[in-house]
């Protein structure tokens, strides 16, 4: 009725476990925020006392740069690209940076750069590119590899590998046409497998991508087409090295047809 007052009622029990549990999910909703805030805390805290002690200090570092695997590179121009690295800190020295300053280099075929941490040291293992022939320029002498890259230009006649020789101008148009760098990095391949190359003295690459060779100065060798190359260098190795065959003879081999050797003097 208008004017009275109301009576308190009394909450059944449903109202007052639906109070309680509301309760007690803001307060779990309460202490989980404060669990959450706090874990950050100590987390960002932990997080700076680590990037101190990494970056910071000088625990990390390095206090060694080894270089392995170089033996056409002096470690002393090779020491040249690397003079920032020693005494630096050894989480700022990126991977990729270095080995990309490295592969710059002309010999260098590939780069793995092990990390130590107590004590901080670097070891850099060289993977050199191999060459396998040089080729007579208009200034001096290219020396290049199984894929006519350029490894060095000099003056002066380089010993101990062979002259390689072709319709091509130079060593620079040999590596844009890749069916020739193929016949050569496979020709190449094969004679270093079979203990064949430290006795080549001269390549020849012809048109249709056939190859020759001069062996030791004396013989001349005569590949023909790919088919079956490798089974041709070793049956030209095998008849070098037969007891009927002398140190001293000369003449001309023709492998072109596989399965035989062909010499004539």
């Amino acid at each position: 009725m208008n004017g009275q007052p109301v009576m308190n009622r009394r909450l059944s029990n449903r109202e007052e476990h639906q109070i309680r549990e509301r309760h007690m999910r803001r307060l779990k909703k309460r202490r989980r925020r404060m669990f959450i805030n706090r874990s950050i805390l100590l987390i960002s805290a932990i997080a700076i006392v680590f990037f101190i002690v990494l970056f910071l200090t000088p625990l990390f570092n390095i206090r060694s740069v080894v270089i392995e695997g170089n033996n056409r590179i002096s470690t002393e121009s090779l020491n040249e690209y690397l003079s920032d690295i020693s005494g630096e800190n050894l989480f700022k020295i990126s991977n990729s940076s270095v080995e990309k300053r490295l592969t710059a280099i002309s010999y260098v075929k590939s780069v793995d750069i092990r990390k130590k941490y107590f004590p901080a040291a670097v070891t850099i293992v060289i993977e050199e590119k191999e060459p396998c022939a040089f080729y007579e320029t208009e200034t001096g002498y290219s020396i290049i590899d199984k894929n006519c890259i350029v490894l060095e230009q000099r003056e002066d006649k380089p010993e101990a590998l062979p002259e390689l020789t072709s319709y091509f101008e130079s060593a620079e148009q040999i590596s844009s046409d890749s069916e020739a760098v193929a016949e050569l990095e496979k020709f190449f391949e094969i004679v270093r497998r079979i203990g064949v190359f430290e006795h080549i003295t001269a390549v020849e690459l012809l048109e249709y991508y056939e190859i020759n060779f001069e062996y030791d100065g004396r013989i001349k060798v005569i590949c023909g087409s790919d088919i079956d190359l490798e089974q041709k260098l070793r049956l030209f190795k095998a008849s070098v090295n037969n007891s009927s065959f002398s140190a001293n003879d000369h003449g001309t081999m023709d492998l072109s047809t596989p399965g035989k050797a062909r010499f004539t003097s």
